[in-house]
């Protein structure tokens, strides 16, 4: 089994046993992407039933880096004060880094460059990456590749997802689309919470229902 994934505070968020669809060395190619459309299918819509933003996240933290096969993986939210970045959740970083680690959302950084696209971005060796000097943390951790998926807000990018490998990697684009689909489940869940909470005190201004992905 993979880490279990940390929040931002400091606790652990429950995978809801959502079983690691990993294929094993027997599996064909062929059935290991349809247990991971699979499994994504099953998160978009658990996650479309689950009130918890903060649920949502820790499986979509817990599927990229069981699935993926993932040293490390974070979701990065996107601080309202400034352009930068707050390592929010993820899965195994050393003690104390989650929920307090703050990255550069600048387009020479990683985070900052996923933003800028809005769409998956992979590295195979960070070393070669201009952007990746923005993100000393990548370095000092001894990442090597990554791939990263924006998380989509409604005027701007509300944060990231990313995985990351400590041995060069490139990472397909079955994937990226993979990160991607898991972002936008993230993104639906935030936008779903922004509206509850609306509703709850209306504004003056009309506003329109949630969307989904």
């Amino acid at each position: 089994m993979p880490p279990t994934p940390e929040s931002g505070a400091g606790r652990s968020i429950p995978a809801h046993q959502l079983c690691d669809p990993a294929p094993s060395s027997g599996d064909s190619l062929r059935e290991a992407m349809r247990r991971r459309h699979h499994s994504l299918s099953v998160f978009r819509r658990d996650a479309a039933n689950n009130p918890s933003v903060e649920d949502v996240i820790g499986q979509a933290v817990h599927l990229a880096s069981s699935v993926l096969h993932a040293d490390r993986c974070g979701y990065a939210i996107r601080l309202e004060q400034g352009d930068g970045l707050l390592l929010h959740a993820g899965t195994g970083w050393e003690p104390g880094v989650v929920g307090r680690e703050r990255l550069s959302a600048e387009p020479d950084s990683l985070g900052g460059y996923t933003l800028f696209l809005e769409k998956p971005v992979v590295v195979e060796d960070l070393r070669l990456f201009p952007q990746a000097g923005g993100d000393p943390v990548l370095s000092a951790c001894g990442m090597t590749s990554a791939l990263t998926a924006p998380v989509r807000g409604q005027r701007r990018p509300l944060g990231l997802l990313g995985v990351f490998s400590s041995k060069r990697r490139l990472f397909s684009p079955d994937d990226a689309e993979f990160l991607r689909g898991l972002a936008n489940v993230v993104a639906a869940a935030s936008y779903r919470s922004d509206w509850k909470r609306q509703m709850a005190n209306p504004p003056a201004h009309h506003r329109t229902p949630p969307f989904d992905y």
